[in-house]
């Protein structure tokens, strides 16, 4: 299971496109978004063995990398947003291989870092050994420790994504994404019983619209920005 990096990588498979802009976000159902066999693509063990991940061993990130914990010069800038090498008399952007380790001695985390932020691959793991999370550029996978899907991300380009998120029992939690053509992020949520929870339109920064519902059907909160009213 564990590979040295390549520089080739595979696209994720993507699930079917949906209209949704021509929908409510009650008639807007979670089963009608993904299949049962793209969910099924999308758990740990499968995903481990079709596509091309760059999962590093314990001992080639050991080796190659500097453990977080153990060198105090590794630390955040002025402002806590990149990571610096604070050895010096002023603060140098790191660029390499950072890890933490667990109580046990086996991987929790490790990541590459480029400039003083996370770059290419970055994986996180249970205290199980179990792959919790794995991003690349563009793709980012989260599973629950049972390796069913917890969170699949992937950009189409620079101004198109699509996020899903579930509950652990498969069923569709979350959905959002931003289509070509629109500056605007649309976000579906949805109760456990598939009944839709809220939506929620916005520029990036301002909510353009937000309803929210309550299990039986019941609008509970209602912003439209869209209308003067």
């Amino acid at each position: 299971m564990f590979i040295k990096p390549k520089k080739e990588q595979s696209k994720p498979k993507q699930p079917k496109s949906v209209k949704t802009g021509t929908m409510t976000p009650k008639n807007l159902k979670p089963n009608e978004l993904m299949t049962s066999d793209e969910f099924m693509r999308l758990s740990r063990d499968y995903v481990l063995e079709h596509e091309k991940l760059t999962i590093l061993s314990r001992e080639y990130v050991i080796e190659n990398g500097i453990n977080w914990d153990d060198d105090s010069d590794i630390g955040f800038d002025y402002w806590g947003y990149r990571v610096c090498d604070l050895s010096a008399d002023e603060e140098v952007l790191f660029t390499g291989l950072l890890y933490e380790l667990q109580d046990d001695g086996s991987l929790w985390w490790y990541g590459y870092y480029e400039d003083g932020l996370e770059t290419e691959t970055n994986v996180r793991f249970y205290p199980s050994g179990e792959i919790c999370e794995y991003s690349e550029t563009g793709t980012h996978y989260q599973w629950y420790e049972s390796g069913r899907i917890w969170k699949f991300f992937f950009r189409i380009s620079a101004t198109q994504y699509k996020l899903y998120k579930w509950y652990e029992s498969g069923l569709l939690k979350e959905y959002s994404f931003r289509n070509k053509g629109t500056t605007l992020h649309d976000t579906y949520e949805w109760y456990e019983n598939g009944e839709i929870k809220k939506y929620k339109s916005d520029d990036g920064s301002y909510c353009i619209k937000c309803i929210e519902y309550d299990e039986a059907g019941n609008i509970t909160k209602c912003i439209d920005k869209t209308k003067n009213t």
